[in-house]
């Protein structure tokens, strides 16, 4: 009895690992790693009546999550959610101390231009929200609004029947947020322009 449900779990590794190749209709894919973002931004808000605008550049550096159905050899569809904060330097920091905080949760649509057993070629087009937050010592302040991005990429698997692989993507991403200034009626909008790099290991299920 024992040796059958040995055989058994190793026909079901087997078969695991046979299908763990190129993407086909029903897989699932899962990304785990690093980004960084190297944006432009400016900074739109009405002070006391008075419409003022200031252009500055910002960095996000974030955990990159996605999750992905294959609808065909083709096609995936899925979520991306990225959680971090931007970097900042010493001055800034001790003009305004406290962490500005990055999230954003996207629909996400990869096409596949080569779908290989060990190499896939990719390009996503993610469309979601993104929220930046900043907590000081004295006052908390919160703009989100929507995020566009567009990325290519490639994953390249440890073997031909391996599931787990490494994964790099870049792409352009634009996003806009609305936010009001805590105890205060200013309101303010902030525009982000720039690149996205992401990297890490991925699964195909």
């Amino acid at each position: 009895m024992r040796k059958l449900y040995l055989l058994a779990c190793l026909f079901s590794l087997s078969t695991f690992t046979l299908s763990a190749q190129s993407m086909e209709q029903g897989n699932i894919m899962f990304d785990v790693g690093g980004g960084l973002g190297i944006y432009g931004t400016t900074f739109e808000y009405n002070d006391s009546g008075t419409q003022t605008s200031t252009e500055d550049g910002a960095a996000p550096v974030y955990l990159d999550l996605n999750g992905r159905y294959g609808l065909s050899e083709r096609f995936a569809v899925g979520l991306n959610m990225d959680f971090g904060r931007y970097l900042r330097d010493e001055e800034d920091e001790l003009d305004n101390p406290g962490t500005f905080r990055y999230t954003k949760v996207a629909a996400s649509l990869r096409f596949l231009l080569l779908n290989k057993d060990v190499f896939q070629f990719f390009t996503d087009l993610n469309l979601g929200y993104a929220a930046t937050s900043f907590s000081g010592d004295d006052f908390f302040e919160r703009a989100s609004g929507p995020i566009f991005q567009l990325n290519g990429g490639f994953n390249v698997y440890f073997g031909s029947r391996s599931p787990v692989g490494f994964y790099m993507a870049a792409g352009y991403s634009t996003y806009s947020q609305n936010g009001k200034l805590e105890n205060s009626d200013d309101k303010f909008k902030w525009r982000f322009k720039g690149a996205t790099v992401q990297m890490g290991l991925t699964f195909l299920l």
